[in-house]
């Protein structure tokens, strides 16, 4: 008895994503995180790459009014704005580069946000940012961000 057997076909991988959003804090884990970014949008040069970069401001707490302080805000402008300038050359070799996008605010919320208002279709961080404390598994941005996010959501270890 002979059996007839279906030649393979070559799959054609087809394009689960065409705008992503990287959360970059600096941190060697959303380091990690945009290089699989660009890893992933480099098989595709229709995919757009966002990269958002969050500056949550400080504020001071002896003041009858909680307020951020100008001089503190400031410099975590500055931080934030050598973030992106550390991204964008992080990124050089991705032409699908769309945006470096600075924001103010809580990052989970801004991701969340960044993400709808731009259309993105992939939201790709690190497990773990700069933040001293730790959570069990996941850091706390990336674990919201997980949990509430109404697209996909890469988080890179």
């Amino acid at each position: 008895m002979k059996i007839k057997m279906n030649p393979i076909r070559k799959q054609v991988p087809t394009m689960f994503c065409s705008n992503i959003l990287v959360a970059f804090d600096g941190s060697e884990m959303s380091e990690i995180a945009l290089g699989k970014a660009v890893m992933l949008a480099k098989t595709d040069p229709g995919i757009r790459m966002n990269i958002l970069i969050v500056v949550k401001p400080r504020v001071l707490l002896g003041s009858p009014y909680v307020t951020a302080d100008e001089s503190i805000l400031d410099g975590d402008l500055q931080n934030g704005q050598e973030l992106a300038d550390k991204a964008e050359k992080l990124m050089k070799s991705a032409a699908n580069l769309h945006s470096v996008s600075l924001a103010l605010g809580t990052p989970q919320d801004e991701i969340l946000k960044f993400a709808k208002e731009q259309g993105c279709d992939l939201i790709v961080m690190g497990s773990r940012g700069l933040s001293g404390l730790k959570e069990f598994i996941l850091g706390s941005v990336s674990h919201f961000v997980a949990q509430h996010a109404e697209v996909l959501v890469l988080i890179v270890k």
